[in-house]
């Protein structure tokens, strides 16, 4: 696993995400959206990868929202839990 990790970890995401912006512009094209619309895309590993994304998507702009530190930790513990439970067969 760690020679994976640093595999993952270190190889080029920039044809990974040149895949997901063409996907992303078939699926726009699909459900007739106006090409000037612009569309919010939200997900955690957008961060891991951010030199990545700024480079697909160079006028992206970030938005940094404030959430209760209680609220956070409630949701990431949930996120844990309900991960283990489909990958394992006890999860507590």
């Amino acid at each position: 696993v760690p020679g994976f990790s640093a595999w993952d970890e270190g190889r080029d995401l920039a044809p990974v995400y040149d895949e997901f912006l063409t996907w992303l512009r078939i699926l726009r094209w699909r459900r007739r959206e106006p090409a000037d619309r612009v569309p919010l895309l939200k997900a955690p590993q957008f961060l891991a990868d951010l030199d990545a994304v700024l480079t697909a998507f160079p006028g992206a702009r970030l938005l940094r929202l404030n959430r209760d530190s209680d609220a956070v930790a409630a949701s990431s513990a949930s996120l844990s839990w309900h991960q283990r439970r489909i990958q394992s067969d006890a999860a507590d």
